[in-house]
């Protein structure tokens, strides 16, 4: 097993791992809403803790570069600079891509980015 100790060789492994799950929701047709980060450290840390996982709420996706920003922002809020042995990515609360509503908050970005040169 190897560990992983700097941010550039985990934020790799985490983005590889990102497509392929994004990959996966697309060839089944899907789009996922929570995004989900496991960590496992190589050596418990000083509270003996072994790893940690977090997960943030995003509106219905299966692009890669959603997950991507998703991940990033769950690691970058938690990790304390620990080696880490296990990283995985999952997403929850899957749905068909007609049984989601759009975020308003969205079309207004893009409106307003049209309007404005």
């Amino acid at each position: 097993m190897r560990d992983y100790r700097t941010t550039d060789d985990i934020e790799t492994v985490l983005f590889e791992i990102a497509d392929q799950v994004a990959t996966c929701l697309r060839k089944h047709h899907v789009l996922g809403e929570v995004i989900g980060l496991s960590v496992g450290f190589s050596e418990p840390d000083e509270r003996g803790r072994n790893g940690w996982s977090a997960q943030t709420k995003v509106d219905p996706t299966n692009e890669t570069n959603d997950l991507i920003r998703a991940v990033r922002y769950l690691f970058e809020s938690r990790w304390q600079g620990n080696a880490l042995r296990n990283l995985g990515v999952r997403v929850n609360r899957i749905s068909k891509p007609t049984t989601f509503q759009t975020s308003l908050f969205a079309d207004e970005k893009v409106h307003e980015a049209r309007t404005h040169y």
